[in-house]
């Protein structure tokens, strides 16, 4: 059984990342269905929907695009989205996010599509967008959002300045607006400057900017595509500019936009059911495709490692030009969602529900967007990391610190051997000798340490329990690499700090010491930290942790 929600009619309170059922009142894990991704810098963000109708988002960069009034980023899954539990999809645009509910109602946040495209007004909380109460979809651009209806009319608003809203002018407004002669829309993308709209039939028409609408010149009425007839679906680049494809009955995929021109083939790629693709001026495109089979295919540029495949170069032209297997089908499901974001970062969702992302980690206000929970602006990971705190996933490793038994074995967080060694209550010489390449995470900062979290370097995690009262020294004497050591009582991304030093006086070899007076029974927390990125080598570098009672 699981978590006791309540034991009345009226649902209690799960941790996040569980939801309570309301039949048994029990705690379960509330599965991720579907996500999106958006966002230029600063702004960029992914969202997961819930089967409980819960959205939750990560990165963020200002804040405002996490919907839980704060600005302030977050390098891990954020409490699901304030005051909207009946979410049945959700869009991220380049500066901000809509969501429509089961009433049919949509409401955004972020910055500016909540309001009129004239203004720069954000709202880090969810607002009603007035005068849609039979929303099946909504898209959103960069400075406008469109949704489809329930009778198949498309309705658009913020800016117009390229006509993108297809009704026949270029005026923007705060009041959705209906896009004419469309009356059987099965699903409406908003990009940039322009919109396109999958009919039934599987035509496509767009307008807007000329480039993103498919031809050479501005339209404010959307325009057939004369080559995209038979499309089963419609997607947008998750870039800044106005980017579409288009996958038919065959698995066929065809593109265009800004950085494609008309309408053009995107070859080797298979029988694409669902894909995330991301023009990135300079560096080229890249593109991640799920197949009918679930699994994920990546082509294109890898400058950041955002295909996802367990490679990346850092040369800015580096690319895969035949595509390359990024996520097989496993014992652990397929993929059935992938989203891409800023310039390079890209998120996949299984079938277990359980989030990866991968690619460029970001710097400065966008070091969270990965979602794995890291402290700084680490190297950019590949393969796909877990986004923590999102359920279910297949160990504790990577959800850490997110109060959930995320694995199913009995055992939370640091009561984990996937995240921290137990030491007992050990005392003496050599009470743990790690190999670094064994080390697990990169999520914490110590005060004492001047790097700001060990330059990509992950830490050691460690519980110790006193087994007496009076004052211990803790020391890393013996370690073949500059360490820094901390102690915490509890979870250190919360629980105060007790010590820290880096470069013990009188130790030999960059060792680390602290002292900390305990009563019988504390347990602590120790974290061995490294003060340079340590490299691979035929002999492994690793620490020694002394205990000593003084």
């Amino acid at each position: 059984m699981g978590q006791a929600c309540c034991g009345t009619a009226t649902p209690g309170t799960c941790v996040v990342g569980a939801a309570c059922d309301a039949g048994t009142k029990q705690c379960r894990a509330d599965k991720a269905i579907d996500i999106s991704g958006g966002g230029t810098y600063g702004t960029t963000a992914f969202c997961a929907l819930f089967q409980s109708g819960r959205v939750r988002c990560w990165g963020g960069g200002y804040g405002a695009e996490l919907g839980i009034g704060t600005n302030t980023a977050s390098n891990v899954a954020a409490p699901p989205v304030s005051g909207l539990n009946d979410a049945v999809q959700v869009s991220v645009g380049d500066s901000g996010v809509c969501a429509v509910r089961a009433t049919g109602a949509v409401v955004c946040w972020g910055m500016p599509v909540t309001v009129s495209g004239t203004t720069t007004t954000s709202t880090n909380l969810p607002v009603l967008v007035p005068g849609i109460t039979n929303a099946t979809q909504v898209s959103v651009g960069s400075s406008h959002a469109c949704v489809r209806t329930a009778d198949g009319k498309v309705l658009c608003w913020g800016s117009n300045s390229d006509g993108q809203f297809g009704d026949g002018t270029t005026s923007g407004s705060s009041t959705p607006t209906p896009m004419l002669n469309v009356a059987d829309a099965q699903k409406v993308v908003a990009r940039s400057s322009a919109t396109c709209v999958l009919h039934t039939g599987g035509q496509v028409s767009c307008a807007g900017a000329s480039g993103g609408n498919g031809q050479t010149a501005n339209a404010s009425t959307a325009t057939n595509l004369p080559t995209v007839t038979n499309a089963t679906d419609l997607f947008s680049g998750g870039g800044y500019y106005a980017d579409f494809c288009a996958v038919d009955s065959t698995g066929s995929l065809s593109c265009w936009g800004e950085d494609y021109g008309s309408p053009s083939t995107v070859a080797g790629l298979g029988q694409v059911l669902k894909v995330a693709f991301l023009p990135i001026r300079g560096s080229g495109i890249y593109y991640l495709a799920i197949q009918q089979d679930q699994s994920l295919w990546a082509l294109g540029q890898n400058q950041f490692g955002e295909l996802g495949n367990g490679t990346f170069s850092s040369t800015a032209t580096a690319s895969h030009t035949t595509p390359q297997l990024a996520y097989a089908t496993t014992p652990l499901g397929g993929v059935v969602a992938v989203a891409v974001a800023g310039y390079g970062s890209s998120c996949l969702l299984r079938t277990d529900g359980s989030v990866s992302c991968a690619g460029q980690a970001g710097g400065g206000v966008e070091a969270s967007i990965l979602g794995d929970g890291q402290a700084q602006a680490a190297a950019n990971r590949t393969p796909f990391v877990p986004v923590v705190g999102i359920l279910p996933v297949a160990s504790e490793a990577g959800q850490c610190y997110d109060g959930v038994d995320n694995d199913g074995n009995g055992k939370t967080d640091l009561d984990d051997p996937a995240c921290a060694q137990n030491l007992g209550a050990a005392v003496g010489s050599s009470v743990a000798m790690v190999p670094f390449t064994g080390i697990f995470g990169n999520y914490l900062q110590e005060s004492c340490n001047s790097t700001g979290g060990g330059y990509g370097g992950p830490e050691a995690v460690l519980t110790w329990t006193a087994p007496s009262g009076g004052t211990y020294q803790f020391d890393t004497t013996g370690s073949s690499f500059d360490t820094v050591l901390a102690a915490y009582k509890g979870n250190p991304l919360t629980a105060a700090e007790l010590a820290c030093n880096d470069d013990g006086a009188g130790l030999t070899g960059d060792a680390s010491a602290i002292k900390v007076q305990v009563i019988t029974g504390d347990k602590l927390t120790l974290v061995v930290d490294s003060k340079t990125a340590q490299s691979s080598s035929t002999t492994p570098a690793s620490f020694n942790l002394n205990i000593t009672k003084q």
